[in-house]
């Protein structure tokens, strides 16, 4: 068994007398390739309140946790196109799994902002159901 620590006798450096501001290093901006030109994001067209301009979300179990994010690029902000992929995620309970389905729109299709969103629900519902039907020995 281990002594108790005396808190008093430990040696715990000193914070710094000066400002952080004073030692602390800016970050510096990094430049990959060449940068498009600066401007104020504008919602999409017809869709703005159904389809984000960022989507986070998340599912957690006892074993384990899933964060996910969608963001959308420059360029479809730039030319008020709307974020055109999608990710959903959903607990099986019975199972305790995490079901995630993740689409990405065809950028030359009509609407693929609204496919993927589909693609992903039909994904998770027909995992979903082979889940259960697995879960009750009623195998494809």
């Amino acid at each position: 068994m281990n002594a108790p620590v005396d808190r008093h006798r430990l040696k715990v450096p000193a914070p710094p007398t000066s400002s952080p501001a004073a030692w602390a290093v800016p970050w510096q901006q990094v430049a990959v390739g060449t940068p498009g030109p600066e401007f104020e994001a504008r919602p999409p067209g017809q869709y703005a309140c159904d389809l984000p301009d960022t989507e986070c979300d998340g599912r957690s179990t006892p074993v384990l946790c899933i964060r996910f994010a969608s963001v959308r690029g420059a360029k479809h902000r730039y030319y008020r196109r709307p974020r055109q992929d999608a990710a959903r995620a959903a607990v099986h309970e019975a199972t305790g799994s995490i079901v995630f389905a993740v689409a990405d729109g065809v950028s030359s299709a009509a609407n693929s902002e609204l496919g993927a969103v589909e693609a992903c629900k039909a994904a998770l519902e027909r995992t979903h159901r082979g889940l259960h039907e697995h879960k009750q020995g009623k195998r494809d």
